[in-house]
């Protein structure tokens, strides 16, 4: 018989990491044999992504659709159980228990909640304790998004899945004669008000990493946000014009493209908590794995879930992103050693497909879901 699984995301589209990892969830269960259900808070209208269609449970109007997303689903749950609808329900975000305060009622099937980062770290996350400690799992990306989630609920079930890379699709030259050796790439959101990417310590680190190597070192953006303009001027100011380029979001074949032919890839995020409370980090990094499985060496922060996405020393280094020198000491380290860094991508692309794979992915999910849903017979 086939088990069924409903999904409560934010929205149903494919446009930033946390989308991209909701999607291979429900894409994972699927090819995993389940029946898959989506419903999205904020979507006004259904959306198919690869052949999974979604139920849009946003109402026009302020105050109705107000009144909607915050007890709609839940109500709509309820409703549904009534004539026996789902074995499983996937939260696909720790803010969406925001949605379900009240409690779960009797007769629901098991909750998995996703944790993909700072939605679970310190204060923000403790907000959800009584929920984080009482649904039956909490799926957190990253060994570091699994700690902070014990630090405040720690009777929380919780298993990390890492999030996984497409290694059909994000694959290596073969010639790597056509790597740029003096290129550095980083790609991510520039936004105004988080600003932990690590661009700014790049632009910082990039002189001191010329100087070093005896050679100008250049930074190639990828990506968009209401930021770029701040450090496109950053750069012409640091008289680093010429060495950086901003390309604004690229095609998925013209980010791969990118990937394949950056001498080393960056992400020397932050994580910085606010006065509010709210934490701003990277809970994994994405673009870290497409990077490795694309053949090139990567520099992950010392600091938030980085670090789970490469081994120090073998797939590429990692760097502290509060200091410009020790960024800048890694870039040297790989930059200054092409036959190192080939070896680094070559060990990185080894690292995706014997652990990050869409298939060892996959089988992370059927332990986690057989473990709450039995196989029904």
């Amino acid at each position: 018989m086939t088990r069924n699984v409903l999904f409560i995301v934010w929205n149903w589209n494919s446009s930033g990491g946390l989308q991209i990892v909701t999607t291979q969830v429900a894409e994972a269960f699927r090819a995993l044999g389940w029946g898959v259900t989506v419903w999205s808070v904020f979507d006004e209208e259904p959306v198919n992504l690869g052949g999974i269609s979604s139920e849009p449970l946003a109402v026009r109007g302020t105050i109705a659709g107000l009144v909607h997303r915050r007890w709609g689903w839940r109500a709509k749950v309820q409703e549904r159980m009534a004539s026996g609808g789902f074995d499983l329900i996937v939260i696909g975000h720790v803010n969406l228990l925001r949605l379900n305060s009240e409690g779960t009622p009797p007769g629901w099937p098991p909750i998995i909640v996703w944790a993909h980062g700072n939605d679970a770290w310190g204060p923000m996350g403790g907000r959800f304790k009584e929920q984080l400690e009482s649904v039956d799992r909490v799926v957190a990306v990253s060994q570091f998004t699994r700690k902070q989630v014990l630090a405040h609920s720690p009777a929380a079930k919780v298993e990390v899945v890492p999030n996984p890379v497409d290694t059909d699709f994000f694959s290596p030259l073969r010639d790597t004669s056509h790597v740029h050796r003096d290129e550095v790439m980083i790609c991510g959101r520039m936004s105004g008000v988080e600003r932990y990417k690590g661009h700014d310590i790049l632009l910082e680190a990039l002189p001191l990493a010329s100087r070093t190597l005896g050679r100008q070192v250049k930074l190639r953006v990828v990506g968009g946000g209401d930021d770029r303009a701040r450090l496109e001027l950053a750069a012409l100011d640091m008289g680093l014009g010429p060495q950086v380029t901003f390309t604004g979001r690229l095609a998925m074949d013209e980010l791969r493209d990118a990937y394949r032919h950056c001498g080393v890839f960056a992400l020397p995020s932050r994580v910085i908590q606010r006065p509010i409370g709210h934490w701003g980090g990277e809970g994994f990094g994405v673009v870290l794995l497409e990077a490795a499985a694309c053949g090139r060496p990567v520099i992950a922060s010392s600091e938030g879930g980085s670090t789970d996405a490469l081994v120090a020393g073998e797939t590429g280094l990692v760097a502290s992103p509060s200091s410009a020198l020790s960024v800048a000491d890694a870039i040297a380290k790989v930059l200054g050693d092409p036959a190192r860094a080939d070896a680094m991508g070559a060990a990185g692309r080894r690292l995706m497909e014997t652990r990050f794979s869409i298939t060892h992915f996959r089988e992370a999910i059927r332990k986690v879901a057989d473990s709450l849903v039995p196989v029904k017979k």
